[in-house]
């Protein structure tokens, strides 16, 4: 714009920017690169931590945020659910390792609801409980 004939006071009413800024760009003669702050966070410290707590199933961030505070940890909880959110579909999709027994070993229990029944004029409700031998 400069080159075009267009003054400073114009390029910055243009751009937005303040005429010093347009100053201080063409005396450099590049666009400057955006200088990106580093700035270190509460939950630097637990990082590890946390990814540990995944990898063992913790993937509720109200879960792992009590755990933080058991260790010291002041932030809130929206902090702890944004580092979690990317990690959260690689600690879901562990493999769960099948526990094998002999027959006759193990069974597993459950109760199942069959609806109602009719028993000396009264309506019962019918519950079976059921037991498998594996």
């Amino acid at each position: 714009m400069y080159a075009a004939g267009l003054s400073i006071s114009e390029i910055a009413r243009r751009t937005g920017r303040d005429r010093k800024t347009i100053r201080k760009w063409l005396r450099t003669n590049a666009m400057p690169k955006p200088a990106k702050r580093k700035r270190s966070s509460m939950l630097d410290q637990h990082k590890a931590f946390i990814l540990e707590q995944m990898q063992k199933g913790v993937t509720n961030a109200s879960k792992m945020l009590y755990l933080l505070q058991q260790r010291g940890f002041k932030g809130k909880i929206r902090i702890v659910r944004a580092f979690m959110a990317p990690y959260r579909p690689m600690a879901k999709a562990a493999a769960t390792v099948r526990f094998e027994t002999p027959p006759g070993k193990q069974a597993q229990v459950d109760w199942a609801d069959f609806g109602y029944i009719e028993v000396d004029g009264r309506r019962l409700k019918l519950y079976c409980f059921i037991m498998v031998c594996v």
